[in-house]
């Protein structure tokens, strides 16, 4: 998600980004607030289009409130947030690891709906002392308040990945010990919940209501999907519990010196060999890497008079990972949009391997097969 994202400013050390589906959803939800205010004609087209801007804004900055909720729980408990990605549902917080106690989910989870219902108790606050002589930002208010509510009560509907879904994972999970189950037991109910929004927008669409739903079945779609995803997730975790990297970690079959010609590369090793990165060797240590992309930069004419190491990926620019670190962390940095391979480096530098994501899960799916 955070590929097609752009960042717009930084809170708490998060970073927050808009993906490009939030400009469709906010173009949406403008239309739908102008045309509400506009209805009964009380005000001016100028103050509608001001309204229904303010509301959309003040939406979205519920839903980063809501996130950031999350957000402060996960810091503080010691997790770290990698950013926050507004987009067409309303937001995600990207946290790197999973909660380490029943109690640390709970928590986490009920924060969010929390600070929907204070922004919703401040709004009908707000509506309450300016409904009389400020009645456009009153009705703003409202609308906040309504929109907070619902936000809020929606998450906590009790189906993973949903808010409500984390809080009855934490309580399967403190009852059984059991995180997997619990994990398990929580997406099936998050699937059980897509599956009802895709019944139900499949109804409302035969009855005529066409956009509301097709709205509701991309809503439930979305969250059968997530909850399969988070299963699969958990699943992985536990597949890699206590294995570190250099388990994982073959012994390099495929190294070359920064000294050679790109010819003698691509003919001995990236052909015959079918590699599509080779690691850039000297004296033991990693020099760098050599990829296809950065080869395809030289015009083939100049293959046998380039060295590899003028136009390798140096070391001080490639990702890399201690062989005893912990194999889901190596894992999750493959897999956060970046990069899908990892350089495995011992502390003096010594180069012990290339850790390849495609490679690491082919390893686990054979391991699980064979019950070791």
């Amino acid at each position: 998600m955070e590929r097609h994202s752009i960042r717009i400013l930084t809170l708490f050390g998060i970073a927050i980004r808009l993906h490009v589906s939030w400009l469709f959803i906010f173009v949406l939800l403008t239309w739908t607030f102008v045309a509400h205010f506009s209805r009964d004609g009380r005000w001016s087209n100028e103050i509608c289009w001001l309204a229904g801007v303010a509301t959309s804004v003040l939406f979205f900055v519920s839903v980063l409130l809501h996130e950031l909720a999350h957000s402060v729980v996960a810091m503080d408990q010691g997790m770290r947030v990698r950013n926050i990605v507004l987009f067409i549902f309303g937001g995600v917080a990207e946290i790197t690891e999973e909660p380490r106690s029943a109690g640390t989910e709970f928590v986490m989870a009920i924060a969010g709906p929390m600070m929907s219902f204070a922004i919703a108790a401040s709004a009908w606050g707000f509506w309450w002392l300016a409904r009389g002589p400020f009645e456009a930002a009153a009705a703003v208010a409202l609308h906040l308040a309504k929109i907070n509510m619902i936000l809020g009560i929606f998450n906590l509907i009790p189906g993973f990945p949903l808010d409500g879904g984390r809080v009855l994972r934490s309580m399967i999970w403190g009852a059984t010990r059991d995180v997997l189950l619990a994990t398990r037991w929580a997406t099936r109910a998050g699937m059980g919940v897509g599956f009802l929004f895709m019944a139900l927008g499949v109804w409302q669409f035969i009855g005529g209501s066409l956009f509301n739903g097709l709205w509701m079945v991309f809503i439930g779609w979305f969250l059968a999907g997530a909850a399969q995803s988070a299963y699969s997730r958990a699943r992985l975790r536990e597949s890699v519990r206590d294995r570190t990297v250099r388990q994982v970690t073959a012994p390099p079959a495929d190294v070359v010196s920064p000294e050679a010609d790109l010819a003698s590369l691509i003919y001995g090793h990236i052909l015959s060999r079918h590699a599509r990165l080779v690691a850039v060797v000297e004296n033991g240590g990693l020099r760098g890497v050599i990829t296809l992309d950065r080869i395809r930069a030289v015009p083939q004419r100049l293959w046998p008079s380039t060295r590899v190491g003028e136009v390798m990926l140096p070391a001080s620019e490639v990702r890399a990972i201690h062989p005893e670190t912990d194999l889901w962390t190596a894992v999750e940095l493959m897999g956060d949009g970046e990069t899908d391979w990892l350089a495995v480096v011992e502390s003096d530098g010594r180069f012990v391997g290339i850790l390849d994501r495609e490679n690491v899960l082919q390893q686990l799916e054979v391991r699980s097969q064979l019950g070791v």
